[in-house]
């Protein structure tokens, strides 16, 4: 668990939230369900497209998906105009 939260780095979605989204509330949460941890990082900003090929044209995402890619974990990505959401889940060995 401290490994995945040390590689993630909840961090680099804050700055890129502060730094993107014109948020005004932004909140991370660390879950245990089902022998899963998840990290989730969501704000209320303006969102993006998600889908968009300039998407992973700065360093923040890419940064996240590399991370993720090394850790074998999952990520899912939404966004909306009522702001974006990032969740990575990793399974927990005991």
């Amino acid at each position: 668990m401290v490994t995945l939260v040390r590689r993630f780095r909840p961090q680099i979605c804050i700055f890129i939230q502060v730094s993107h989204s014109n948020a005004k509330n932004g909140t991370v949460k660390l879950e245990r369900s089902n022998g899963m941890l998840q990290i989730v990082v969501f704000d209320n900003g303006i969102g993006f497209n998600v889908d968009s090929q300039n998407v992973d044209a700065g360093i923040g995402l890419s940064q996240i998906r590399a991370r993720v890619e090394v850790l074998k974990c999952f990520i899912n990505i939404t966004s909306s105009k009522k702001g974006t959401s990032i969740s990575i889940s990793a399974p927990i060995f005991y």
